[in-house]
């Protein structure tokens, strides 16, 4: 071969390969420490969060300093970009573990991640960790990077760092890797959040669940039809940009084409949401179409509505428990003051509580799912420097709010038993005849011929349901006020001793 062709040959393959590797997305140096397994995969860039027009005009970046709920996220100030994986059964819809890698905006020591997590020094498989009083583990992967496994497993956590070498290489199911190809499309989201479904439905139970679907009552559909589109469910995928609103796409993928259900795609998906207790009002006014394999909801999301819908991956130990920092004018760090991190602690709160009393609700069920994420929310806030008078309340709060929980879960139960009590019967009632007469001899006689009727005890059942309704709705609301009250008391209470503002 001549020295030219050589060239030619070497030029070729060089330009092969080159096309041939994908490229480097967005999010690549933290996945790559993701542990494998996960059916659940979160990505968001808060530094792109907070410099969208948006984030600008809301000053997101500024709130986020005072609050771990600023803007849409629930992250400690320090991060700038997060992961988070977990296993999630999509029966019972909680997680067998969860995992974080967080990219900080300033590199640390590895002797300072149990000081900034509060937690204790611990080591396994040779690598330092911190067990979290938050029921987790924390590891250094590079000085930018840390990771978080939830719950504290020390064994799972000791095979995490096992597995998470940098490689480079990232270990992801297909529908997540289509999640992580999304992240890097133009216009680039901040918010990719996914839920791999693949294998999840069983024909017959989901053949069940469908004949009694609201939305395909009185429906020219096939249930054979839908029973087998839904068995070919992929997953579903909410894609969230930032631009000078918040706009939110979520994509339910499957197999096939959906064309099957497109009249009712809307309310069937919104219904299965629904019974779940994940409700979200923003959803009802989001337009609804059919896009090749998918079904796409899309439409304007409000920051609660954007918190909410990520409530289910965005809890304070898997974000927010790296405790914030303060730069000395020297440029040495030092811990937060009590009074910053009271702020926050109490902003952070406060921000919950009004999302869940904004929240509109249609059951019980979802009452209960709701303040049971919230409490759980408040109880894992971090605490560093957080006045104890302060750290009594948030613990008040949130035993109040599972009292609430249970309550609802209660009434839930209760109207469920009423509901499957009630009936419809047919009864006989025999002939009957009767004689009138004056005691002279005369009179006369009259009788009704025997027939069939239909009794129940609808309206008995409906007050009974009423009247537990109207009983737990007083409770609520004498709750509430007793929770506005002792915010107000804390608020004054702080601000007078620390001379800063709580808001």
């Amino acid at each position: 071969m001549t020295p030219s062709r050589k060239w030619l040959l070497t030029a070729l393959l060089c330009l092969l390969a080159v096309t041939q590797s994908p490229a480097a997305g967005p999010y690549d140096d933290l996945l790559k420490w993701i542990p494998d397994q996960a059916n659940t995969l979160l990505l968001m860039d808060i530094y792109e969060l907070h410099k969208s027009p948006l984030g600008k005009q809301e000053d997101w970046a500024k709130k986020h300093t005072r609050t771990s709920l600023g803007g849409m996220s629930s992250m400690s100030p320090k991060i700038s970009k997060v992961v988070v994986a977990a296993q999630l059964n999509p029966s019972t819809l909680n997680y067998a573990w969860e995992a974080g890698v967080f990219q900080l905006d300033l590199g640390i020591k590895e002797k300072e991640l149990s000081r900034l997590v509060s937690g204790t020094p611990d080591s396994v498989s040779g690598k330092p960790i911190v067990l979290s009083p938050r029921n987790a583990y924390f590891v250094q992967f590079q000085q930018w990077i840390i990771g978080m496994m939830k719950p504290a497993n020390r064994q799972a956590m000791a095979q995490w760092v096992r597995f998470a070498r940098p490689t480079g290489r990232v270990v992801l199911p297909p529908y997540l890797t289509q999640a992580q190809e999304t992240a890097g499309n133009e216009p680039r989201p901040q918010i990719v959040a996914a839920v791999d479904l693949s294998d999840v439905m069983d024909p017959e139970g989901l053949r069940n669940r469908l004949k009694k679907a609201k939305a395909l009552a009185g429906q020219d559909i096939d249930i054979e039809e839908v029973t087998k589109l839904f068995t070919g469910l992929k997953g579903v995928t909410l894609v969230i940009r930032v631009v000078d609103t918040v706009q939110g796409e979520l994509h339910v993928d499957f197999t096939d084409r959906p064309d099957v259900i497109k009249s009712v795609a809307k309310r069937l998906l919104l219904d299965a949401v629904d019974s779940m207790g994940m409700a979200i009002e923003d959803l009802d006014n989001w337009a609804a179409k059919v896009d090749g394999k998918s079904i796409v909801l899309s439409g304007p999301l409000t920051e609660r509505g954007a918190r909410l819908m990520l409530s289910p991956l965005l809890h304070p130990t898997t974000t927010a428990s790296i405790e914030n920092e303060q730069v000395a004018s020297s440029g040495s760090k030092k811990p937060e003051s009590a009074a910053a991190a009271s702020q926050r602690y109490f902003s952070s709160i406060k921000t919950m509580l009004d999302d869940l009393q904004q929240q509109k609700v249609k059951t019980y069920k979802q009452q209960s799912y709701w303040y049971h994420q919230f409490a759980e929310k408040i109880d894992e806030l971090p605490m560093l420097n957080v006045d104890e008078d302060l750290l009594k309340y948030g613990s008040s709060v949130s035993t109040t709010l599972r009292g609430m929980c249970n309550l609802s879960t209660n009434v839930d139960v209760a109207q469920q038993g009423i509901r499957m009590n009630m009936g419809e019967t047919m009864v006989s009632v025999p002939p009957s005849s009767s004689y009138y007469g004056n005691g002279n001899g005369w009179g006369y006689g009259y009788g009704t011929p025997g027939y069939t009727t239909s009794v129940n005890n609808y309206g008995m059942a409906s007050n009974m349901i009423a009247k537990s309704a109207g009983a737990a709705n007083a409770i609520v609301a004498k709750t509430w006020q007793n929770i506005e009250q002792a915010t107000s008391q804390v608020r004054q209470q702080m601000t007078q001793k620390y001379q800063v503002e709580f808001k």
